[in-house]
């Protein structure tokens, strides 16, 4: 899609070509506000689907792609389907889906019944993989989390395995609603990167992706404001500066994740320290999901038609 440059923004990236490709624009505006980490969606089916309707959205995500390319090559989109599905997804999905596991072993290969070790993605051919899900993580007082319960250190050592085994990771994070109300929503989040900073170097968090995904948000319908999403991003990344390095975090991705919708993926996606989102049910619906992915590359304060262009796919 090409298009005359935005109102106000003139940075010189395309000069004044009309036919200036949308996505050219858009990474001038990331560039303008001082940044030029590129956007990353990912959709987490979490346990979902079975082989008809696997095989249903994997066509429908196909047929999106095909449709716009552009936003698909700009942006970087990873879905990660339930372990069964993995082997057909994989193999049918457009090259332009990275395909992720949801949760990946601590160690390699053994009498480990039930897992599934990195050295085995690796195999597979998969490049991502999600490690700390709140769904998987040490359950809170309110009950939610209890599938797995496991600790920031166990998450951590999953994290570097993964990544010393050459997986790319999206790690998250995130605060329940009684944290949040006490005012401990950066806190909590520190305390769950801690053991990451301490196991990861420098060069390894060039391949992690952070998931910031309030446990309160997740699949309820409510997600944080533009403004409170921004500010614990902002907090997040500057503990990062301090804790890893100024560079790291400058570079490291942060996604929102917590009942995205397309609604509401535009603002959130100006925000200057918000990088994509991780997308839970919204991930199920081929549509929204390009949607999202649409708001994303071309958010809807920048280019609301373009956002309009996917009402027919």
């Amino acid at each position: 899609m090409t298009a005359a440059p935005p109102p106000g923004l003139n940075v010189g990236l395309c000069g004044d070509d009309e036919g200036c490709l949308v996505s050219d624009w858009v990474d001038a505006w990331r560039v303008a506000g001082g940044t030029t980490r590129k956007f990353v969606v990912g959709g987490n089916w979490k346990c979902n689907g079975s082989v008809e309707s696997v095989s249903e959205l994997v066509g429908s995500l196909n047929a999106a792609v095909e449709a716009h390319e552009d936003f698909f090559t700009n942006c970087e989109v990873i879905v990660a389907p339930p372990m069964l599905h993995l082997a057909a997804v994989h193999k049918t999905i457009n090259p332009l889906i990275k395909v992720a596991a949801q949760d990946v072993h601590f160690a390699g290969n053994g009498a480990y019944t039930g897992e599934v070790s990195a050295d085995m993605l690796i195999n597979f051919g998969l490049e991502w993989v999600i490690t700390g899900h709140s769904e998987r993580r040490a359950a809170p007082a309110t009950g939610y989390g209890v599938m797995a319960d496991e600790s920031s250190e166990l998450i951590a050592r999953k994290t570097k395995y993964a990544l010393d085994k050459g997986l790319h990771v999206i790690l998250c994070i995130g605060e329940t609603l009684e944290d949040r109300e006490a005012g401990n929503t950066l806190a909590v989040c520190k305390e769950q990167l801690a053991p990451a900073v301490e196991l990861l170097s420098p060069e390894d968090w060039s391949r992690v992706v952070l998931a910031y995904e309030p446990v309160w948000a997740i699949g309820t319908g409510k997600s944080a404001t533009k403004e409170d999403a921004q500010d614990t991003h902002e907090g997040i990344r500057s503990y990062l500066a301090v804790a890893v390095s100024p560079e790291v975090a400058s570079a490291l991705r942060i996604q929102y994740g917590g009942s995205v919708k397309p609604e509401n993926a535009g603002e959130l996606a100006m925000q200057p320290d918000i990088d994509g989102f991780l997308v839970g049910g919204a991930a199920l619906m081929a549509e929204s999901f390009a949607n999202i992915v649409g708001a994303t590359i071309t958010p809807v304060d920048l280019y609301p038609h373009v956002r309009a262009s996917f009402d027919n796919l």
